[in-house]
């Protein structure tokens, strides 16, 4: 961290994600969404939770308070390396990997998958970016998209956020067919203190690994595809 501008730069910043299929479980009787205030209960457990959100495939009020049962779950390491307070841009060109869904074929995607199992975004990072099996294992299909969407994303480019449909007819998040899109960073200078913004845009590989659960997160989901991280912080400083 640069002490007089509070703009940082992490080398390595590691997520793990674990993902289930299990069903989510509602929280109940929260009278005021999004406080902060767990005033509702969790079905089951009556843990006290405050609603987070709305489930996409069960429309009940969800919490973070409620997680589902890992059970089973798919588990992954994402290495976030370069997440910093500088702003990360991407836009699409020939260089990106092809399509293996949807409609027009052979369109450019974001992100693709090599025949090891790691995300690609070119064919720098891999000879075979965008493969659609890895190679000796047929029993694997990749299908690499943009989104899980019937139809086109409408993105704002403005809050660089965008929504669309999928087969379900269900209304989702999503990222353009094409660019740019940005990952926000920012560093604010305050008396005694920093707001500091982190932010990076890395390819999240598939999560299929020959299984229905594994096979299905990739559906749902839309993986492999484009993960935007935007994570904002207060930084105090102490000492003379």
């Amino acid at each position: 961290m640069d002490l007089e501008t509070g703009q940082s730069d992490l080398r390595v910043l590691n997520l793990q994600l674990a993902l289930s299929l299990a069903k989510c479980v509602a929280c109940m009787g929260d009278p005021t969404s999004y406080d902060g205030n767990p005033g509702g209960k969790c079905g089951g457990t009556g843990a006290a939770c405050d609603v987070n959100g709305v489930g996409t495939e069960q429309l009940i009020s969800t919490s973070f308070d409620c997680p589902p049962s890992l059970t089973g779950a798919v588990t992954i390491n994402l290495a976030s390396n370069g997440t910093s307070t500088s702003s990360i841009a991407w836009t699409m060109d020939g260089t990106r990997p092809k399509c293996t869904t949807g409609t027009p074929a052979n369109r450019p995607c974001w992100c693709g998958m090599c025949d090891n199992g790691t995300p690609c975004t070119s064919t720098k990072d891999c000879p075979s970016c965008g493969a659609k099996n890895p190679l000796g294992n047929t029993s694997i299909t990749w299908a690499v998209s943009n989104n899980n969407c019937s139809g086109p994303c409408n993105w704002d480019a403005t809050t660089q956020s965008g929504r669309c449909t999928n087969a379900n007819n269900m209304t989702i998040k999503c990222f353009p067919d094409s660019g740019p899109m940005i990952a926000t960073g920012f560093a604010e200078v305050h008396d005694g203190f920093y707001i500091t913004q982190l932010a990076n845009l890395i390819c999240m590989p598939s999560f299929n690994v020959g299984t229905f659960l594994s096979g299905a997160v990739d559906v749902i989901g839309g993986f492999p595809g484009p993960f935007l991280f935007q994570a904002r912080f207060r930084v105090t400083k102490r000492g003379p």
